[in-house]
């Protein structure tokens, strides 16, 4: 095996007597950077937070009922009508002789979801209470 000039360049233990432009630039940017960065105002605490105590007014507006809505209604509305849907159309694209296991698990399927929908489209609307 023959060594060339690259190979001696390569393997070379003489130190450069020059730093490399990166170098300095590297070096220039990382003692900016350090000079220049400081904490942000938002990062000095200047005193403890304020916190409020606890009136007896305070306690019983946490543990209000919240108000009554339709969800009920909504989820039955939906989950009958979308379940009964549903299995009519999983028995029409039944091809086999048997359908009633795919029929009733699509019926289940789109009860659920006909359910989940009506119920929230039903928590949207408080119910009124006709008491003076």
């Amino acid at each position: 095996m023959q060594i060339t000039d690259t190979h001696a360049i390569i393997y070379s233990t003489d130190a450069p007597t020059e730093l490399s432009p990166v170098i300095l630039r590297a070096t220039f940017l990382i003692v900016l950077l350090t000079a220049v960065a400081t904490t942000a105002h938002a990062q000095h605490l200047t005193h403890d937070f304020q916190s409020f105590p606890a009136t007896p007014k305070a306690t019983p507006r946490l543990m209000a009922t919240p108000p009554t809505t339709y969800w009920l209604e909504g989820g039955l509305i939906g989950g009958i009508g979308l379940g009964v849907l549903s299995a009519y159309e999983g028995g029409r694209w039944c091809e086999s002789s048997d359908c009633t296991t795919g029929t009733l698990t699509v019926g289940l399927l789109g009860a659920g979801l006909g359910f989940t929908v009506g119920a929230l489209i039903g928590g949207q609307f408080p119910k009124h209470n006709n008491e003076p």
